[in-house]
């Protein structure tokens, strides 16, 4: 095989110089064969530096794993600008969809995927993997926290608040769901409800400084001086480093 499809997908791009034989093992991943390397030498690569092989294997076998016509949502699970990043993490991302490969019903290996993506800010290709976590077991609680947090992040400001809003109004004792769900408030507008989303977070962790840091700030936005320097003073208490809370009290 000399190179992918044509148009079988976005990511997908011909492979001129290299060619790979893919043989999926049950059970096992994938196994790989490489025939020619002249891509490598092209592109001025040490043959003898395993790491590089390595990475460079790993991402042709994502391209592959993108360009199978045989699920159409496989490409967005691999955002097209993975080269870019570092090598680990190309690694990590390819021992992840070998084992979606191997057991595709199994909604902890999207979830996992999407951590690794989560953790380097991907956050396209983190919401589409927690979306397919949430779709092969909704009872979860967390996965659909992640895909908010991921969906906040990618763009989708509605899609994260309605799933916040789920999660809050199922488990509002949740400090990290009150936290996610007062920030999308305030961003929005809605600064009475954030500020009882906050309080829930006050309420949870006394002892930690966000809750105080959010409320702090709607507060300064309802040109609540005394009550938001008050705030942002507990905040700053409980950690001098929260850098945002000192800057906000400035302002108050």
């Amino acid at each position: 095989m000399t190179g992918a499809r044509a148009g079988s997908g976005r990511f997908c791009v011909r492979l001129t110089t290299l060619a790979v034989i893919l043989r999926f093992v049950s059970n096992k991943g994938v196994e790989y064969t490489l025939i020619n390397c002249s891509a490598m030498e092209a592109m001025g690569q040490d043959l003898q530096n395993n790491s590089k092989l390595t990475v460079f294997v790993s991402l042709t076998i994502l391209l592959l794993f993108a360009c199978d016509g045989s699920d159409s949502s496989r490409a967005d699970l691999i955002p097209s600008n993975l080269s870019q990043y570092d090598p680990n993490v190309i690694i990590l991302v390819e021992r992840q969809m070998s084992r979606i490969e191997s057991d595709p019903r199994d909604a902890a290996n999207y979830a996992e995927l999407g951590m690794i993506y989560e953790a380097n800010e991907l956050w396209p290709a983190a919401r589409n993997a927690y979306a397919k976590a949430v779709e092969l077991q909704p009872v979860s609680t967390w996965w659909p926290f992640h895909l908010a947090v991921a969906k906040r992040n990618a763009g989708d400001l509605d899609g994260a608040m309605y799933l916040l809003q789920q999660l809050a109004a199922s488990q509002p004792t949740l400090a990290p769901v009150q936290q996610r769900l007062g920030e999308a408030l305030t961003e929005a507008g809605e600064l009475a409800a954030a500020a009882t989303a906050y309080q829930q977070v006050i309420d949870q962790l006394p002892d930690s400084p966000q809750g105080y840091h959010g409320l702090g700030e709607v507060r300064l936005l309802q040109r609540d001086f005394a009550t938001a320097a008050r705030l942002l003073e507990r905040a700053v208490a409980l950690d001098p480093r929260y850098r945002g809370s000192h800057y906000m009290l400035a302002l108050a």
